[in-house]
């Protein structure tokens, strides 16, 4: 799993290297609109299979997986931690949080969109498509400034 983290850093690494990413609002936005929903995925497929790798013994923990010692701490000698938060306080977090409606900024991401359509292009489904696509739309975007 660590193979993946460096495989998207050196991708955005390699980016700003070749000068294909500067930094700017319009840079970010297009980054966020081509990878993020492809990077999130990767996240949530990571977060199943850690939560039920085995955690091997240390002088200060037992083995066990994640999602049992979660799930039934008694089996392990312990309390559950956890902290139950009402409904109401989960919306007012959700209504706060604009990431889960669209990946980047509302403009940038209708515009991208148009943009895709105009060009009967497709959301990427892989790191390869996103790259493409982002190096597509940066160039309709710069050539419209």
């Amino acid at each position: 799993m660590v193979e993946h983290d460096e495989f998207w850093i050196s991708l955005f690494k390699q980016l700003k290297i070749d000068g294909h990413y500067s930094g700017s609002f319009i840079d970010k936005s297009l980054v966020q609109f081509c990878f993020m929903e492809i990077v999130q995925k990767e996240l949530d497929d990571i977060f199943k299979v850690w939560n039920y790798h085995r955690i091997r013994p240390t002088q200060y923990t037992t083995n066990g997986r994640p999602c049992i010692l979660y799930n039934a701490p008694e089996l392990f000698d312990t309390h559950d931690c956890l902290i139950l938060v009402r409904d109401y306080e989960v919306s007012a977090c959700f209504e706060k949080c604009v990431c889960h409606k669209i990946p980047c900024d509302q403009e940038i991401y209708q515009l991208a969109n148009l943009y895709i359509a105009e060009n009967s292009l497709k959301k990427p489904t892989d790191a390869y498509e996103a790259l493409n696509l982002y190096m597509f739309l940066r160039n309709l975007f710069q050539m419209d400034l």
